[in-house]
């Protein structure tokens, strides 16, 4: 299994944010396993959102309210056009 992507909670330490794996850990949760090996990413939230965003591009399909949330929050801190270019 390929290892979740997290990183650093910013505001509580030694919390995580989980970047990517969240169906991963979904499942696993289900079936009671408490422990999964993680990748830690030190990386800003922003960059996690498209680093997540990218990810997910690869391997799934988009929640639309979701990627709107997400996309909205990103636009606080890019434009459109870099957006676009940064995104699949």
């Amino acid at each position: 299994m390929e290892p979740l992507k997290v990183m650093p909670e910013p505001e509580r330490e030694g919390c995580f944010l989980l970047i990517d794996g969240y169906h991963r850990w979904k499942a696993v949760a289900d079936l009671g396993i408490d422990e999964l090996p993680c990748e830690v990413w030190e990386i800003s939230v922003e960059e996690a959102k498209i680093r997540g965003l990218q990810l997910n591009y690869l391997r799934g399909r988009p929640v639309p309210q979701r990627l709107a949330g997400v996309l909205h929050d990103l636009g606080a801190t890019y434009s459109l056009e870099d957006l676009a270019g940064m995104l699949p």
